[in-house]
């Protein structure tokens, strides 16, 4: 079984050698818009694999944005003059994009264990909150908060 950490590392590393092996339409003359869409559907969605899972920690987070940064200089071939926000303009910061992923995945988990046990909890459903506990209490209430509309208790 591997750690969060392992399987962090091993993404990076292949989302770093799927960007140079496009390094091509990297340098090209194509649009910045184009060169994201590539970027979106080939780089980061390879970075992103299995992230609902993850443990991610302010330390991790800050590696994973620092990593996609330079990915996306990288990719859109920008000096290090520029400014982040500059850099991103309105794409969301890789974390935000893993917090939505785990949102995602904890509304999906809660509908799939509370379809057909309405207003009492199933085994299955005990055996989910033994084994998420807090993160999944804290996955749950802000999926409320943000959804605006009626969540499965915790």
């Amino acid at each position: 079984m591997h750690s969060s950490s392992q399987d962090i590392n091993t993404r990076k590393a292949q989302a770093w050698k799927a960007c140079n092996k496009l390094n091509k339409i990297w340098k090209s003359t194509l649009p910045r818009v184009t060169k994201i869409k590539i970027f979106q559907a080939t780089v980061e969605s390879i970075l992103l694999y299995g992230s609902e899972t993850w443990n991610v920690t302010a330390k991790v987070r800050k590696v994973l944005d620092g990593c996609y940064t330079r990915l996306l200089r990288t990719v859109l071939d920008i000096s290090w003059q520029l400014s982040n926000n500059e850099l991103y303009g309105d794409l969301p910061r890789l974390s935000d994009k893993i917090r939505q992923r785990r949102l995602q995945f904890a509304g999906h988990m809660s509908e799939e264990l509370w379809a057909g046990s309405v207003g009492s909890r199933s085994l299955e459903t005990n055996a989910w909150h033994t084994m998420c506990g807090e993160a999944y209490q804290d996955l749950c209430g802000y999926y409320y908060v943000v959804s605006g509309h009626r969540t499965y208790p915790c």
